[in-house]
């Protein structure tokens, strides 16, 4: 939820619709990434960054990431998330 509502800036219910669940609960596990997020980064953000491999291109599991690859088609985006017992 927090990659789609804070880094894609999709809304709580269109995270919702998407992830089969309701806005509240959407809100409810946004508040607590938050939270935690800033707890474990006071600063707000990590120390060191990830830095790119000598190429200037990010590995991806499986190959290499090209973005110019995908300029111009549709991305699917599969998320799932688990609720804390």
């Amino acid at each position: 939820m927090l990659l789609l509502c804070d880094v894609l800036g999709w809304t709580s219910n269109e995270a919702a619709t998407l992830l089969g669940g309701s806005t509240a609960s959407i809100n409810s596990a946004l508040q607590r990434a938050r939270e935690t997020l800033s707890k474990r980064y006071p600063d707000g953000r990590p120390q060191v960054a990830p830095k790119p491999d000598a190429s200037g291109r990010d590995l991806t599991v499986g190959g290499t990431f090209d973005p110019g690859a995908h300029v111009g088609t549709r991305c699917n985006l599969q998320a799932h998330f688990v609720l804390p017992a």
